[in-house]
């Protein structure tokens, strides 16, 4: 009895403090909707008001019809480069990280280092170089080039090799015994896994 109870009392505890942490986590939410629906007035104003005196929709209507900032045209340019950006540079560091893995060609050591390097770069450093390149390239103002920079992903690169590592090879190798290359090993056995 005395074991259910405090399972019991456990399980009350590790709810009460997830409860409270997703509270916590809900606030930013909160206030970015709050403010949505406030005129500016009342979300400069210098008194706290939990919700707004009347739900203005004024701010989503304005933000669509400004001809300067073409809102819909940003949400429809995001969702095209998610799209092709996200499973292109899956497949890609899938690919990579296959190859290091498991082709044993020479300096696949060396590579690895270099895109473990890559990782200790911050990222700010790098936006001008990649501006210079994309622009000379022709890319600037159009979609392949805020496209192509975000193709590979030295992060997911090493996080594949490291699924493919502790992958059974057993597998693989039957695959190669009954004659599928490394490209078919990958397409047929690997990349469904």
């Amino acid at each position: 009895m005395n074991r259910f109870r405090g399972s019991v009392l456990g399980s009350a505890a590790t709810y009460l403090v997830l409860c409270l942490l997703a509270v916590i986590f809900l606030i930013p939410f909160y206030v970015l909707l709050r403010n949505a629906f406030m005129t500016t007035p009342e979300v400069t104003a210098t008194d706290w008001h939990w919700l707004p005196s009347a739900l203005n929709w004024d701010n989503f209507t304005s933000l669509f019809d400004n001809p300067e900032r073409p809102f819909g045209r940003s949400i429809v340019n995001s969702l095209v480069i998610a799209v092709i950006t996200a499973p292109v540079s899956t497949l890609l560091a899938s690919m990579a990280g296959y190859a290091l893995a498991r082709i044993a060609v020479p300096g696949r050591a060396a590579v690895l280092a270099v895109i473990v390097g890559t990782l200790m770069i911050p990222q700010a450093v790098t936006f001008l170089p990649t501006f210079v390149v994309v622009g000379s390239m022709g890319g600037v103002n159009t979609m392949w080039g805020l496209i192509a920079p975000g193709l590979f992903n030295a992060f997911a690169v090493v996080l594949f090799r490291s699924f493919y590592l502790s992958f059974p090879a057993e597998i693989e190798e039957a695959g190669r015994l009954d004659g599928l290359s490394y490209l078919g090993v990958y397409g047929r056995i690997i990349l469904p896994n």
